[in-house]
């Protein structure tokens, strides 16, 4: 089976910013929203909305950096593709933190973004949720976006008339070389339905988002896909995606799994209670990706 990452996480790396996007501010956030600022995020919205690139840029810094390595131009590229793939998105975003250094404004956000394709022989529904770090330079009454990083992030494409409903457990952070559990559970009963599923392991970089994968599926035995993974030695963002398929639909999710010196520990964790006996596969000893 041949796969994209690229619905799942231009939408939530790329996008965070912008569509039909609602301000929340809670709280506890430590600083009040100046008004300047929500009119320029309100203007990207809009701009996004209408799908116009040129305007929606504009609201970018000409050198403008992304915490998966991606630049301005790379970041026009993207959103062109994904833009005829995807011609309608509704986002919904709060901030939940804002930090002022001079005339610089740090705002932490978590935007959920729900979509669909445009094919419509077979059309797949996007949802995805994530949290981002977005830094605003301030010139006069302007702002424009310096710099973004992905805290976390996590999306699935839906295909079909009645599409797997999945149960992601997975870390967010794992220490280099650390061992991880990656439980995929199937939330509704099965019945005599065969399951099939797989997952796939990448590093996260501007060229992975265009790229088109092939899975291999394998008949499940159990209510979903259970697997011991190992981080590698080097750190880095990794895309984990886990592709569950039945007779009546199919449900790709993708998590964005950050391998960080600084965390340290084994976060292997028992499996859940369940009303069945699932089994874990561990990886191969040469640290490859878990098999699907």
């Amino acid at each position: 089976m041949r796969f994209s990452h690229f619905a799942l996480t231009l939408a939530t790396a790329l996008l965070t910013g912008f569509g039909c996007m609602q301000l929340e501010v809670i709280a506890s956030a430590p600083q009040p929203i100046p008004k300047e600022l929500s009119d320029t995020i309100t203007a990207m919205d809009r701009a996004a909305s209408q799908q116009q690139l040129d305007s929606v840029l504009n609201f970018y810094s000409d050198n403008f950096s992304h915490s998966d390595g991606l630049t301005r131009e790379q970041l026009r590229q993207q959103l062109q593709e994904f833009w005829k793939r995807y011609p309608q998105l509704q986002y919904n975003s709060r901030i939940v933190k804002l930090e002022v250094s001079g005339d610089r404004y740090t705002a932490e956000t978590v935007t959920e973004i729900t979509g669909k394709d445009n094919d419509r022989e077979n059309p797949s529904q996007l949802k995805a949720k994530v949290i981002s770090r977005q830094v605003y330079l301030r010139s006069g009454n302007s702002f424009r976006m310096i710099s973004q990083e992905i805290i976390s992030e996590r999306s699935s494409l839906l295909t079909g008339a009645k599409p797997p409903q999945v149960n992601l457990k997975l870390p967010e952070i794992i220490g280099v070389g650390r061992q991880f559990a990656l439980d995929a559970i199937v939330v509704e009963p099965l019945g005599f339905s065969m399951l099939l599923g797989g997952v796939i392991d990448e590093p996260v970089n501007p060229k992975n988002y265009l790229q088109v994968n092939t899975i291999r599926l394998q008949p499940l035995r159990a209510g979903g896909l259970f697997r011991v993974g190992q981080a590698p030695f080097s750190p880095g963002d990794r895309w984990i995606s886990v592709v569950l398929v039945r007779e009546d639909g199919m449900t790709v999710t993708t998590q964005r799994l950050r391998v960080s010196r600084d965390q340290v520990g084994n976060q292997y964790t028992p499996l859940p209670n369940l009303p069945f006996t699932p089994s874990r596969i561990r990886p191969a000893p040469n640290n490859q990706p878990p098999s699907s």
